[in-house]
């Protein structure tokens, strides 16, 4: 039987974690906002129409059941408090991926150390965009859905066997991130012989076939609703280089830790080189610094790839980190990306870096880099922490109180929603 004193690490980064998620924007627990589309779409949707309706009309392409889930049961609360239960079922979401590996027993997690820094590093990597709002549900169950593939196996405890399973159905249902990783528990599955991950992996397969089906029937009937998601603005090279360098380089640099003057003249200089070397259009402000930082990222990534060759669960890390990224831009707006789309990969990379520090196959001088470049990580990661939120959060941003006030008033008005000029159509009737 294990003893409460053995637990007091886990419980005191239980607490650390969740003091870490309050402090970022405490006004989010009592100030209630809806955020982009989980307002105009989702939530209005389950408002103006029946759960058994909301339940089987997918949005955006794809199929979201957490959303669904969220934002019915948001709607049948008073509506003035409607966007804190979405706000609360966010944060008990987001908790609960970081709790999961504070709690795991993951053999690439081998020290607490280990667990800790991984756990606190997903609220640390999370960008303001989806912070506390059910919009990025489907980003943190893809991490969760990765610290599942990693799990031991076999287990003999069944009902962590079941609650996982559980959570995979709830991913796979919530956006197609996760499915992207069924082939992984397929060979897991042949890999091990386990009859744990061959459940899992026929799960996944199953909603798999679920939201390609719902994909397909889109763009066969409401085309128009995928039309953007197609449309790149960018030459093809350009946009590669972009969004690779993007996705490392994230991690090391960010609009806080950037503003010096010796960071320009870099940014100058590499820009100009890559102008003469490679005859680039100029790309915006940093980029050229991303592609510096994201150059150092995988002179250190590569190595452990090698290193790591025979260790299936770090190459799986990899190749997730790779295949969610390269899809979820191609299928986003534009193509263009953005915070979003880096945060599951960004936090898949963390992973494997904490991973790989301190094992055997490298040796003390590549340990301490490892070590050096994960310190670098947390300490962008911890100065953007709060700062990052100014973009997403404003107190002179339309309140929701008072927009359900005038809407009491004038059946016809459009809620203003966060961020502007977003807004919602309620309908009287449904009241």
């Amino acid at each position: 039987m294990i003893s409460f004193r053995s637990n007091i690490p886990n419980i005191l980064m239980t607490i650390a974690v969740f003091a870490a998620t309050i402090f970022r924007k405490p006004q989010l627990l009592y100030h209630p906002r809806f955020y982009a589309e989980e307002g105009s779409i989702f939530f209005q949707f389950a408002f103006n129409n029946s759960f058994l309706h909301y339940l089987l009309t997918p949005h955006f392409g794809y199929y979201a059941l957490y959303n669904v889930i969220s934002t019915s049961l948001a709607a049948l609360f008073p509506l003035e408090i409607s966007p804190l239960i979405t706000t609360y079922e966010a944060l008990i979401l987001q908790l609960s991926v970081s709790l999961y590996v504070v709690w795991s027993d993951i053999s690439l997690f081998n020290t607490h150390f280990k667990r800790y820094l991984i756990a606190i590093s997903f609220p640390l990597l999370c960008p303001g965009q989806i912070w506390l709002t059910t919009v990025g549900i489907q980003y943190w169950l893809c991490i969760l859905t990765v610290i599942i593939l990693l799990d031991k196996y076999p287990t003999e405890n069944d009902r962590i066997s079941k609650t996982e399973l559980s959570l995979l159905a709830l991913a796979g249902l919530t956006g197609i991130l996760s499915c992207i990783m069924t082939p992984l528990f397929i060979i897991k599955a042949v890999e091990t012989k386990s009859k744990k991950y061959m459940t899992y992996a026929y799960c996944l397969t199953s909603c798999s076939i679920l939201q390609i089906s719902v994909f397909v029937y889109t763009l066969l009937h409401n085309a128009n609703e995928l039309t953007e998601r197609f449309i790149s603005v960018d030459e093809t090279y350009v946009k590669i280089i972009k969004q690779t360098t993007l996705l490392t380089s994230k991690l090391l640099a960010s609009d806080n830790t950037l503003n010096y003057d010796f960071v320009d003249k870099i940014d100058k200089m590499t820009m100009h080189l890559m102008i003469t070397l490679w005859n680039m259009p100029v790309l915006e402000k940093y980029v050229a610094v991303y592609f510096l930082t994201g150059f150092v990222m995988l002179l250190i990534i590569l190595p452990l790839l090698v290193i790591h060759r025979n260790n299936t669960d770090m190459l799986f890390i990899i190749f997730s980190a790779i295949t969610v990224y390269t899809i979820s831009v191609k299928l986003s707006i534009n193509g263009v990306g953005g915070p979003r789309y880096i945060f599951a990969p960004s936090a898949m990379i963390m992973i494997f870096l904490v991973s790989a520090y301190g094992n055997k196959g490298a040796n003390s001088i590549f340990n301490c880099l490892i070590l050096m470049l994960i310190s670098l990580i947390m300490v962008n990661n911890c100065i953007n922490y709060i700062p990052s939120m100014d973009k997403y959060y404003n107190d002179e941003w339309p309140r929701w109180e008072e927009e359900v006030g005038i809407w009491r008033r004038d059946g016809n008005h459009q809620l203003k929603i966060w961020p502007p000029p977003w807004q919602m159509s309620l309908k009287r009737e449904s009241l």
